[in-house]
């Protein structure tokens, strides 16, 4: 999850709630609605799939980004995340709201 405190962006990771780690704390994902964007290929094009999303895609649908939010949007690395790998994919969910 990317969550933004004042000026400053914080990644985090996310493991399931049943599971506890010592030394962590614990923050829920807000339920709500959420668009669900692919990221395919390299890690390292992430940043530009992440830019794409938020200057050209919202921008020109019919979505609008939860103002309330508690995360800027979060990442979901499953069995099909391949690192650098053509096939790799990364599931990018972002807090939107209908209008």
């Amino acid at each position: 999850m990317t969550k933004k405190v004042d000026d400053q962006y914080f990644y985090l990771t996310a493991i399931p709630k049943l599971i506890e780690v010592a030394g962590f704390s614990g923050e829920e994902l807000k339920v709500g609605e959420y668009m669900c964007f692919e990221h395919r290929g390299h890690v390292g094009l992430l940043k530009s799939t992440v830019n794409n999303i938020y200057k050209k895609v919202i921008p020109e649908s019919d979505f609008h980004i939860d103002e309330n939010r508690t995360s800027i949007h979060h990442e979901q690395y499953d069995r099909r995340f391949l690192w650098n790998k053509p096939s790799s994919l990364i599931c990018i969910y972002l807090p939107v709201k209908n209008t």
